[in-house]
């Protein structure tokens, strides 16, 4: 089904979107005293998704500068990646209306 792909792309974009935010937030907070890192955990939603949910920790704890970094270039690559499913899935589905219009 059509359908499928496109909420599969669409779970992700916003999985990614998260990923992003989080990281950007320990970007900005490396240097603040008594911060908590914000730390992304991707799970299968069961339906073919995935979805991100986020835990604090503390710095001490918290993951790296340079690995929020990684985060930013990989939330950037997987997001474009998304994004093509889902233009494929909405030519797919141009296509099949045209057959079958």
């Amino acid at each position: 089904m059509v359908t499928q792909p496109i909420h599969t792309a669409t779970s992700g974009l916003i999985a990614n979107q998260k990923l992003l935010r989080n990281s950007a937030h320990n970007i900005a907070n490396a240097r603040t005293p008594d911060s908590q890192v914000a730390v992304t955990e991707f799970s299968s939603t069961g339906t073919g998704g995935v979805k991100a949910d986020t835990t604090f920790i503390s710095a001490a704890e918290g993951s790296t500068f340079l690995n929020d970094v990684v985060n930013v270039k990989l939330s950037e690559t997987n997001y474009k990646a998304n994004a093509q499913v889902l233009k494929t899935a909405d030519d797919m589905l141009g296509e099949l209306l045209d057959i079958v219009g």
